[in-house]
């Protein structure tokens, strides 16, 4: 008999993650050369483990279908191989939702994502501030399509000790495709050097600019002539200065903010509050965020990974069928689990003979 199993990911009566998740798990097997279907055995209990919230050798311990350690070796790849194989999950993933035609008109939002990590100091783990106090964590770098009310992770990668902007942001960029070639970025990203890399890419830059004395000046300037677009010329020690434009907006609680881009579009400020959607994107990801506490960069940077991709199934879910709100699917994620105790499988349908 057919029996409909359904996890955190899937709401009811819905079959739009598992036509998706059979053709990862295929890849998948092919990346990591395994043997028949055993590759897709190990990235359904990789999934399972991030829907569940868990580690995955609570998740092989309850399930008893694959060994552990037959999924944990993972974390042998080398870092470089295995930012090659996510990212070719992540475009594989990217292809099926642009397919859609949900994702036109969308820009490219580049961010940092930092993951907690207890112990010693390596080579990709990095102290930040958080809640007040200094914490070590895995840092990756993540590019996204965003636009109204959605997002799409586009590429990821492993921050390492001695990389700059500059090179995060030339990797992150050769993974976004043709057609969205207006970069968003926060103002840790502003620099010379990052601006020159993306318009050597073909692409266009806008992010928020730190003012000074030259900014306020041109700001009372713009209150008199009308002009909100102004030219203004970047420093950069050891280079020569850039000529950008910055866009000047008022607001009444911060008398007025800056932008910097290297195009003229008045109102192009507006376009910039999408690039918070790639902070929803993180967001949705510790709903989806897996146990683990292994300090092995090769295993956290694909657990990072398949938490991305179930993030962008979620949305593309929500944005396809209308009537899926976010509320109502934050319930499912919490509840569905315990109204279906005969749980044992992340794929939606099974078969079983009686």
């Amino acid at each position: 008999m057919k029996t409909k199993t359904f996890n955190k990911l899937i709401a009811p009566d819905e079959e739009f993650c598992f036509r998706r998740l059979k053709p990862l798990s295929r890849l998948f097997s092919r990346l990591f050369h395994y043997m028949g279907k055993d590759g897709e055995v190990v990235f359904r209990y990789l999934v399972g483990c991030c829907l569940d919230n868990t580690s995955i050798s609570d998740y092989c311990r309850d399930h008893k279908a694959v060994c552990s350690s037959t999924v944990l070796k993972l974390g042998r790849v080398p870092v470089e191989e295995m930012a090659g194989n996510c990212n070719r999950l992540i475009r594989e993933t990217m292809r099926m939702a642009l397919r859609s035609g949900r994702y036109r008109n969308c820009d490219t939002s580049l961010d940092y994502h930092d993951m907690p990590y207890h112990g010693r100091r390596k080579e990709h783990t990095i102290k930040v501030l958080v809640n007040g106090k200094y914490r070590r964590c895995y840092r990756f770098a993540v590019s996204s399509l965003t636009a109204r009310d959605r997002f799409l992770a586009t590429g990821i990668q492993l921050y390492k000790e001695g990389d700059g902007n500059l090179l995060m942001v030339d990797r992150l960029l050769d993974t976004v495709p043709g057609g969205h070639d207006l970069v968003l970025m926060d103002r840790y990203f502003c620099g010379v050097d990052v601006f020159n890399r993306v318009e050597e890419k073909g692409m266009h830059y806008l992010t928020p600019y730190k003012t000074n004395n030259r900014i306020d000046e041109l700001y009372l300037e713009s209150l008199l002539d009308g002009e909100t677009v102004k030219p203004y010329k970047m420093r950069k020690k050891g280079a020569e200065k850039k000529k950008v434009n910055i866009h000047l907006v008022a607001y009444p609680e911060e008398e007025y903010r800056a932008y910097v881009s290297d195009l003229t579009d008045r109102g192009i400020e507006e376009r910039y509050t999408y690039r918070w959607n790639i902070e929803n994107l993180f967001k949705v990801m510790k709903w989806l965020k897996p146990v683990t506490s292994t300090t092995r960069e090769s295993f956290r940077l694909l657990l990072t990974t398949i938490a991305l991709i179930l993030a962008s199934l979620w949305k593309l879910l929500v944005i396809t069928k209308q009537h899926v709100t976010v509320k109502r699917f934050k319930k499912q994620l919490e509840t569905i689990l315990q109204q279906t105790p005969e749980y044992h499988d992340i794929m939606i349908t099974t078969t079983t003979k009686t």
